[in-house]
């Protein structure tokens, strides 16, 4: 899914939405996978694709476990702050390994000045 991530920072949204949906296709329940393609589709301007992910996630997460960094990735890319920070708490507050490896993701951009983010990063001792 990296690749997904790569093909969209570099503006190339056909290519990367379409790797991210190969790997939802070939793994459909695997909810990260799920929640990249989200991020994807928010980085290529496909709102509504986005909230429809938003929309399934929140569902499989009355079933399952869905890491609330995915939430908080597709937030932060739609610009709603209030829900992406609600959702990252949730993630430091689990410790979430996943929000770590992706400390760079082109997505937080938007966040990263504001002190919450910093603070985030200091509680998972990543400032």
């Amino acid at each position: 899914m990296g690749i997904s991530l790569s093909y969209a920072a570099n503006g190339m949204y056909k290519e990367a939405i379409g790797h991210a949906e190969r790997g939802v296709k070939r793994s459909p329940d695997v909810n990260f996978l799920r929640g990249m393609l989200g991020a994807v589709y928010v980085m290529a301007g496909e709102r509504e694709s986005a909230l429809a992910i938003l929309e399934e996630l929140n569902q499989r997460s009355q079933k399952m476990y869905v890491a609330p960094v995915l939430f908080a990735w597709i937030y932060a890319g739609l610009d709603e702050r209030a829900n992406a920070f609600e959702w990252l708490d949730k993630a430091c507050a689990e410790r979430s390994c996943v929000l770590g490896l992706g400390i760079r993701f082109p997505l937080y951009e938007r966040l990263s000045s504001d002190p919450r983010f910093g603070q985030c990063l200091a509680q998972l001792g990543l400032s």
